[in-house]
């Protein structure tokens, strides 16, 4: 399995965290990790966008609720305000979960559909939900 693309928030660029972490391509290299990923709750029903394709830039460390974790922002190639996805992955467990966020209208009427992978607690959601914005 190929990991996804990189891209940007979809209002605008808000500053990214440090990117210090290890690329999500390199991480996707780790078995553990690629299958942390297949097993994740929702990963079937993912957008092909977010299946495949390069995803070269670094991650970012970050910590959610006193874990250190790499978090991964990845969006649809041709449309990044469209389909976004925001990973985090668990170095110590090898464990991932996810935020997948689907815009569909206008600028001034844009619908947000809200779409979780894997089974976040709620301090991972809070992060992940402040990542969209």
């Amino acid at each position: 399995m190929q990991a996804p693309v990189a891209g940007s928030s979809s209002e605008g660029p808000a500053p990214p965290p440090p990117a210090n972490g290890p690329s999500l391509a390199v991480i996707m290299q780790r078995p553990s990790f690629a299958k942390a990923f297949a097993d994740m709750a929702g990963t079937s029903a993912l957008p092909a966008w977010a299946k495949g394709s390069d995803a070269s830039a670094p991650s970012a460390r970050v910590q959610v609720d006193g874990k250190t974790m790499w978090l991964s922002h990845v969006c649809q190639a041709a449309d990044c305000q469209g389909g976004q996805l925001f990973l985090l992955t668990d170095p110590a467990q090898h464990a991932m979960q996810a935020l997948l966020v689907e815009a569909s209208g206008g600028a001034g009427d844009s619908v947000r559909k809200l779409t979780w992978l894997g089974k976040p607690d709620a301090s991972a959601q809070a992060f992940l939900k402040a990542q969209d914005v």
